[in-house]
């Protein structure tokens, strides 16, 4: 069974249409519909109604939805992943309550129903005889709410826009970056009608912005501070660094729909009916930019305002249909695990198409949890790389290559300061890494990363006081396997070649940074290093019996990443570059190995700090050992003596095992992640809890829609970039998959009782290129 498709007249939508559709009319299938079956439907509210908040978005602008039955209400925050205020933080756009009197949701016992619809990205309620349609244009930067009564009964309506920070806002820690001194939110401004330019827009409108400004109240620019007490003052005048604070304005407008009834400004934050009505409508439609002046912001924001009448419920249906189509995996004998890929595939979708900042780990856009502050999150807002990589390297596979470039794009703007930042810490030239934990600016935090100015005696310039992050720079590998993957499976050329030399500066530092060489076998020697966070250099100056040489990760990272670049053809890198880096090959490390499995690091301190099985890398992420390569027992051996056994939040062993062709154990450990109940204080299914980070999680799932997609399919990441298919499946799972490979490749399929029952490879050339394995009992 399945709802009927809902397609409804751009200018107004009819009772009919709502009456069907809202009441959920089902029309019988012979098999359920993808992803329809997937949607999430309550018929019961509860209060506090914001545990149970349902996500929107388009990937610019993104909210939670929820009702509060009390107060006849719906409400929503708004957020963008670009809203960052003048402290490097990641701000709520706003919030709004919608009132409905008289309260629909009187009697107690009204009919209620609040359905997420996947297939068309949007909201339906029905509360009492009221209908509500809530969508987020999967084009343009609008929200657009709809009401309409069943039984043609009218009510009123007031559109309130709530102020979330008013005064000037002293922060702690948590929310936001360990600063070394104070730092406070400014205001957000509400202006009055007649302070808005009154010939670009409609009479009857709230505003509301907040901007940033190079000397916010009670403070200094905080890259500026940040620059200096990072010793990086004399390269703050770089005219390329990229300063996404700078000027940075986000906020938006609330007016009515041109469709129906007028709503008539009441004051600043309120819109009301004018009349009782049978229907109502509003927009709001928001603008984040860095302008020079607000005069231009308003500018700006009128020109989205015009586009009101190109957005239209069937393009954006139409955008979703195709986005559905790119890619499913939906097991017939498991609904939760199906469910949960399905819905966190989009979850990440609404907060990253067309991004230009990666999705938070820690809370994602939704943060909405009742008696906690909207802007607040653990951990703030800097991004660790371990968790942050981790929505990526699924999107591949699921046809959603066009998603991850938001990664590369953040990292890509911040080269060049990555660039000055190795001239003038370590005098080397066209060098560049990343700090496991930074901002947004792409510094270091300073209170928790490079340290105070009170905290750094004895710390020359360069090296962080943080232990956590000395030498913790493993994360421009992973980003450049990421950008690798991206080119194998898509072949665009034009995106490869533009982040090449950040690859490049990559692999340089590497050279530069450690160019010592062991005498008697002439292979470098990383020290001093780290092992991830778990295994550290305790002290400060670092001593060999204490500190970690040769780290696993980077190590491995490092052949991986070279022989796939001396693969690549000579319009992208020179024969002599490939040969260049034919040379650091040969000089390189051997991969750790000690007591017949793979070890953390040559040579390790005989303690630990973290949980990570750091040995393990050299599976995921770098694929150097997995169900089609050789050595494949020495790494099911390491897998089964790992030190920390774990299968939550960022924990990799769920793509380990995927990945090492054990079916049954990857099986076992997708499960248990897909039956994770939602966080305290959510009902979304897919909104988890934080394990190590914060709710909700964007680690747990992630990384359990890459082991589902490792279980079906394993590229081999060989010179014909062929692909394994069922590498880890088990028979009792039937499955109807379409999953994106290597080289452009399509395939679509059904197992079922174990049996291939039908498969499609797109383009058919690539049929012999499939390496089929058997499931495995």
């Amino acid at each position: 069974l399945r709802s009927i498709p809902r397609n409804f007249s751009t200018r107004r939508m009819r009772v009919t249409a709502f009456f069907l559709l809202l009441l959920h009319v089902y029309v019988v299938y012979t098999e359920p519909l993808f992803p329809s079956k997937f949607n999430v439907e309550w018929n019961t509210p509860i209060d506090p109604g914001v545990n149970a908040s349902m996500p929107l978005g388009n990937g610019h602008l993104a909210g939670n939805f929820w009702t509060d039955p009390k107060d006849g209400m719906i409400s929503f925050y708004l957020a963008s992943p670009s809203a960052w205020d003048e402290n490097a933080s990641l701000l709520k756009l706003t919030m709004v309550n919608v009132t409905i009197s008289p309260n629909p949701f009187q009697p107690h016992n009204n009919h209620f129903n609040q359905t997420l619809d996947l297939a068309t990205s949007s909201i339906y309620l029905t509360i009492g005889d009221v209908a509500i349609h809530l969508w987020i244009d999967a084009s343009h930067p609008f929200l657009r709410f709809s009401m309409e009564s069943l039984t043609g009964q009218s009510y009123s309506i007031q559109v309130r826009m709530v102020n979330l920070r008013p005064f000037v806002k002293a922060f702690d820690t948590e929310t936001m970056n360990w600063f070394c001194i104070p730092r406070y939110s400014q205001p957000d401004v509400v202006p009055k009608r007649h302070a808005v330019p009154e010939d670009l827009f409609p009479a009857d409108a709230l505003f509301w912005y907040h901007r940033n400004t190079l000397k916010p109240i009670r403070q200094e620019d905080y890259f500026a501070y940040s620059m200096e007490i990072q010793g990086l003052k004399d390269l703050a005048s770089n005219q390329e660094l990229y300063n996404p604070t700078y000027n940075n304005t986000f906020g938006g407008i609330i007016f009515s729909d041109p469709s129906y009834p007028p709503l008539k400004i009441f004051n600043a934050s309120i819109l009301t009916s004018s009349s009782p009505s049978p229907r109502f409508g509003f927009i709001v439609a928001t603008n984040v930019e860095q302008v020079q002046s607000i005069s231009d912001w308003y500018i700006h924001l009128s020109e989205i305002v015009k586009k009101v009448p190109e957005s239209s419920f069937e393009k954006h249906v139409q955008y979703w249909s195709d986005w559905w189509n790119r890619s499913r995996i939906d097991i017939a004998t498991d609904f939760n695990v199906s469910r949960q890929y399905t819905l966190h595939r989009w979850l990440q979708a609404i907060q990253s198409q067309g991004a230009s900042y990666p999705i938070k780990f820690n809370g994602m856009l939704f943060v909405a949890q009742i008696g906690i502050p909207a802007d607040w999150r653990l951990w703030g807002s800097a991004n660790w790389w371990q968790n942050e990589r981790l929505a990526y390297w699924n999107m591949l596979p699921a046809g959603d290559g066009d998603v991850m470039q938001a990664l590369f794009r953040y990292y890509n703007r911040m080269l060049p300061l990555a660039i000055g930042r190795s001239k003038i810490y370590w005098n080397e030239s066209d060098s560049a890494y990343w700090p496991e934990t930074q901002t947004i600016l792409g510094l270091s935090n300073n209170d928790d990363g490079y340290g105070c100015p009170g905290q750094r005696s004895g710390f020359p310039v360069g090296i962080p006081n943080s232990r956590w992050n000395r030498y913790n720079i493993n994360g421009g590998l992973d980003l450049s396997m990421l950008i690798l993957d991206h080119y194998a499976y898509t072949k665009d050329k034009t995106v490869l070649q533009h982040y090449v030399p950040m690859i490049k500066a990559i692999i340089q530092h590497y050279r530069l940074h450690w160019p010592k060489v062991n005498e008697s076998t002439g292979k470098q020697i990383l020290f001093p290093s780290q092992s991830l966070e778990t295994w550290e250099c305790y002290t400060y100056p670092p001593i060999q019996g204490d500190c970690v040489t040769n780290p696993a990760p980077d190590v491995v990272g490092l052949h991986v990443i070279l022989g796939r670049l001396v693969q690549l053809d000579d319009s992208i890198l020179t024969p002599d570059e490939k040969r260049d880096y034919q040379q650091y090959i040969s000089i390189l490390p051997d991969i750790p190995i000690k007591h017949d499995v793979l070890w953390p690091g040559q040579l390790l301190p005989n303690y630990t700090i973290n949980v990570e099985n750091a040995e393990l890398y050299a599976v995921h992420p770098y694929r150097a050992f997995t169900a089609t390569k050789k050595d494949l027992d020495l790494a099911k051996r390491t897998y089964h003596a790992r030190r920390f056994p774990c299968n939550d939040g960022w924990c990799q062993d769920v793509m380990d095992a995927a990945l090492l062709g054990m079916a049954k154990e990857a099986q076992k450990l997708v499960t248990e992640r897909a039956a994770s109940p939602p966080a305290e204080g959510y009902r979304f299914p897919a909104f988890m809890p934080d394990f190590q980070d914060f709710a909700p999680s964007a680690d747990h799932l992630s990384n359990m829609n890459t082991a589902l997609q490792f279980m079906l399919m394993q590229p081999m990441d060989d010179v014909q970039e062929r692909i394994a298919l069922f590498p880890a499946w088990p028979c009792d799972w039937d499955v109807n998959f379409k999953l994106h490979g290597p080289k452009q490749t399509i395939i679509e399929g059904r197992l079922i009782g174990g049996k291939i029952s039908s498969l499609e490879v797109t383009p058919a050339s690539r049929r012999s290129d499939l390496v089929i394995l058997d499931c495995q009992h």
